[in-house]
């Protein structure tokens, strides 16, 4: 099945196990089945940064594997100029993308230095450095920006490099709303 509407479609495609044992312990991923994959497409991308020219709330959901899959989920306020500089008044920084974002030619935008949102506490991740990148696509919906922000990790055991943190980021504008008074009102009396 997959949902198709204002621009946008999505769902979850058929998923699989995964496991790797290691090279001598190191590295090593526990069995784990899958059942799908959550995807999430777009009608119409941009690649025009100034379009990403704002300030957003960002819901991000991280995994690592070598972690016995420990996952974290936060979420983070991010203000980003036209450069892709991204800044935040939140004490961790920004938590989606990293570091400036250059264009790929897939039409997509990378980062080098994604950020790590893992805590590291147990079971530890094993890792060796901030590898890995952070991808984003910056979506078109009805005339609004919503970028999407994919983390992937690294694993290169020949030459030691292990961080398999990797997750997903979705970015909304942060807007302010207006509440009627008499709606407020009726909120407090259902609750």
């Amino acid at each position: 099945m997959i949902l198709v509407g204002n621009g946008v479609a999505g769902d979850g495609i058929p998923g699989t196990t995964v496991q790797f044992s290691g090279i001598l312990g190191l590295g090593a991923v526990p069995n784990r089945h899958f059942d799908f994959y959550p995807f999430l497409g777009f009608a119409s991308t941009t690649t025009d940064l100034t379009k990403l020219v704002g300030t957003y709330n960002s819901l991000l959901y991280h995994l690592s594997p070598t972690a016995n899959y420990e996952t974290i989920a936060t979420n983070s306020v991010e203000t980003f100029d036209a450069s892709s500089n991204c800044t935040s008044s939140g004490s961790s920084g920004c938590l989606s993308t990293g570091g400036t974002l250059t264009l790929n030619s897939n039409g997509y935008f990378d980062s080098s230095t994604p950020p790590q949102i893992m805590s590291g506490d147990s079971p530890a991740p094993l890792r060796t450095g901030n590898f890995g990148k952070t991808h984003m696509i910056l979506g078109q919906v009805n005339g609004a920006t919503v970028p999407l922000v994919l983390r992937t990790g690294l694993v290169n055991l020949t030459s030691l490099q292990i961080n398999d943190e990797s997750g997903i980021a979705m970015l909304a504008s942060a807007t302010s709303t207006r509440t009627r008074p008499e709606v407020a009102l009726f909120v407090r009396t259902v609750f």
